[in-house]
């Protein structure tokens, strides 16, 4: 009998009107996000993300163009150049470009590190075959 009661009131309630009653800032207030952090596996996490996809999703013509050339040109003195050498303006353009993507990439490496809570020490020095090509070269007469 008590079932039935409580299914006709449930039945009776309108869940959209009680969860415009609730506070989200406030209920939200009261979760220890470290708590939740602690109980997310990371690695599984990570695991699922396709970095390839991602990559593939970025619009590198909307990024370039993002880019103030004016603006970068004034801050890195570059103005001169450019009454030199045109040809020398666009290879600093590019250089500036791959070290800036260089740079992402160590940002992006660094941060992957800390999201799964690699000690840098753990982490190897270089590519297996560099590392034992410097190796052999350090410790031969």
């Amino acid at each position: 009998m008590a079932d039935r009661v409580i299914r006709l009131v449930f039945d009776a309630i309108d869940i959209n009107e009680v969860l415009t009653l609730i506070d989200l800032n406030a209920l939200l207030d009261q979760v220890d996000l470290n708590a939740v952090l602690d109980k997310l596996d990371v690695n599984a996490l990570v695991d699922k993300l396709d970095v390839n996809a991602l990559v593939a999703k970025l619009d590198m013509n909307t990024l370039i163009s993002e880019i103030d050339v004016d603006k970068m040109l004034t801050q890195t003195e570059l103005g001169t150049v450019i009454g030199h050498s045109t040809t020398s303006v666009l290879t600093s353009l590019l250089d500036l470009i791959r070290s800036l993507t260089v740079g992402m990439d160590d940002w992006l490496g660094r941060t992957t590190n800390r999201i799964l809570r690699r000690s840098p020490d753990s982490l190897p020095k270089g590519p297996p075959r560099l590392v034992a090509a410097a190796d052999a070269t350090a410790t031969s007469p």
